[in-house]
């Protein structure tokens, strides 16, 4: 660290570059987390501090050893001319949408024309954010010119660079490395969001073609389909998708925390309106894998492939519905284009996460904040897809659903710790759960809350998470979930009889959900089966059928199950 002290030129140059990623990712830290200002939050943000110092220090220490000064200035120029344009870029979006850049933002800037660029800009340039564009150009060379007389101390330097580094070679040998912080520096964000970035165009291309094929099946469908009688129909079908949640968890599946106080007290005080349906599994591990099958006639039995089949959107759409889906993951990426695609056939699309990293996305509540979009004027069908339970537990809740803590679990380890977490952001989808309720109680209103998927949550081992070549009971076995209205009761009785008296416990697999929401429709037409619904009278075809789930179908009540 030696030559920072030898020549102005470095020490102005490491100086200027640590405050601006500084302040990046601070803010980038700020709006990521759920709960701020915690052990880990500090930790998290002197590792990527620490971790910046070292890698900008030895850039800068092969630049100086370059030698020549006219190829020294040149470098030195363009990094810090570099770094300051993604700055400003970083502070125009912390600033409009509480968002560093990503691969999304980067995406919809490349696809954008330059006269939509310029409306974008116009729209949300503000005279406060010149103002702190000023302010912090006026701190810059205020830095600048201080620097010129500045004499830090060598030794204090060079023993602070020699701590961190042995501490960063440490974390990394021990695996401390904290979860999910990918970077320290704006150069290297804005590399790793433009390489996926071409990704998501891709992607998003692929989707386009997809929803041309879409139309053609649609098309095909639309002349088997018979209209509904608008008397008939239920005025709101709700789905709730969540993400990772594994129903042993949960205490209306008897697990012993209180983990689901909204979701025990309408089963306490409105038994006759919520209803939990017990043997429900996913049939893949994956969010992509799984939502392919439910949004659509494609299952483990048929093996048809999601993209030639028949899908809900499009079934609701034909028979006059007005269809919405209001979701907080990613719109468009490598593992989302069969999601994306279905769930865009929506008449009224509403993509909410303008991220793809995790660590980055909205806590779920921004959906509750998004229900004033939906009209309510005639029968229509929502589907909610939320973040749920998604990795890393801790960054999906507010810090006033930290109710779990590590002491709260039986046992030892590691395990506690995390267990605690998952709990915490199953709390907060209860929640999340209840208010969605909450808006659709007072009208004619049937809801159904399922998971794309389950998680492994150290139900074997120190291991959680979901990997699809090693399946187990703990990554399948979701929540099955049925809310219905008073009005909906009395509206539809024969209909609510059968939801009523079904077999809570009959063995079921969502990749035939499509057939359930249709069985709610009324309507009967070539390719629907009845016997796939959850709420068909007759259910001998539901306990007789294999369970096969995966790429491997795997029999999961033979196999997995016990």
């Amino acid at each position: 660290m030696s030559f920072l002290f030898t020549d102005v030129r470095f020490l102005r140059t490491f100086v200027l570059l640590f405050i601006m990623n500084g302040i990046c990712v601070s803010f980038s830290m700020f709006f990521s987390y759920a709960k701020h200002f915690d052990l880990y939050w500090f930790y998290s943000f002197l590792y990527r501090e620490v971790f910046f110092i070292l890698t900008c220090s030895m850039l800068l220490f092969l630049i100086y050893h370059l030698r020549l000064k006219i190829l020294q200035n040149t470098l030195l120029a363009i990094l810090t001319l570099l770094t300051f344009a993604l700055f400003v870029v970083d502070i125009f979006l912390i600033y409009n949408f509480k968002s560093n850049l990503s691969s999304y933002l980067l995406s919809v800037a490349i696809d954008s024309s330059r006269r939509e660029s310029v409306e974008f800009l116009h729209n949300y340039m503000s005279f406060e954010l010149i103002f702190i564009y000023l302010a912090l150009i006026c701190l810059f060379i205020f830095i600048f010119v201080k620097l010129k007389s500045f004499k830090p101390n060598k030794k204090i330097v060079n023993s602070l660079f020699v701590f961190f580094l042995f501490s960063i070679i440490l974390i990394h040998v021990f695996r401390l490395r904290p979860v999910d912080e990918r970077w320290s520096d704006l150069l290297y964000n804005a590399y790793a969001s433009y390489d996926q970035a071409l990704i998501s165009l891709a992607s998003l291309k692929e989707a386009q073609g997809l929803g041309a094929n879409f139309d053609e099946i649609a098309k095909d469908f639309s002349s088997k389909i018979n209209a509904v009688n608008d008397e008939k129909k239920i005025k709101n079908i709700v789905l709730v998708i969540g993400e990772s949640a594994q129903r042993n968890y949960m205490q209306i599946y008897g697990y012993d925390l209180n983990s689901t106080p909204k979701l025990s007290q309408r089963l306490s005080k409105e038994p006759e309106n919520t209803f939990v349906f017990k043997d429900v599994i996913s049939s893949y591990v994956t969010t992509h894998k799984s939502l392919s099958q439910v949004l659509t006639f494609a299952n483990q039995d048929n093996k048809q492939e999601w993209h030639k089949s028949f899908n809900v959107m499009d079934f609701f759409n034909i028979i006059s519905y007005d269809t919405y889906i209001l979701s907080n993951q990613e719109s468009y990426g490598f593992f989302s284009v069969s999601i994306t695609s279905i769930l865009s056939r929506a008449l009224n699309p509403i993509f909410l996460n303008k991220t793809d990293k995790f660590d980055n996305v909205s806590l779920d509540e921004v959906i509750l904040k998004n229900l004033t979009k939906l009209k309510k004027d005639k029968a229509s069908f929502y589907a909610f897809h939320l973040l749920g339970s998604h990795a890393t537990y801790y960054k999906r809740y507010p810090k006033e659903f930290d109710v779990f803590s590590a002491n709260s679990i039986n046992g030892g380890g590691h395990c506690k710790t995390v267990k605690s977490q998952y709990l915490n952001s199953i709390l907060y989808t209860d929640f999340i759960l209840d208010e969605i309720i909450k808006y659709f109680e007072n009208e004619d209103t049937i809801l159904i809350y399922i998971s794309d998927h389950a998680e492994e949550v150290c139900d074997k081992g120190e291991f959680f998470g979901h990997i699809p070549n090693q399946i187990s009971k703990f990554m399948l076995e979701i929540p099955f979930v049925v809310y219905v209205s008073d009005t909906f009761k009395q509206k539809h009785k024969d209909l609510y009889l059968r939801i009523k008296n079904a077999d809570k416990s009959v063995p079921y697999m969502i990749d035939d959900l499509m057939h359930t929401l249709i069985d709610l429709s009324g309507v009967k037409f070539e390719g629907f089966e009845q016997e796939r619904s959850i709420f068909s009278d007759d259910d001998s075809f539901l306990r007789q059928r294999k369970r096969l789930v995966g790429d491997k179908y795997i029999d999961y009540d033979k196999e997995l199950r016990h």
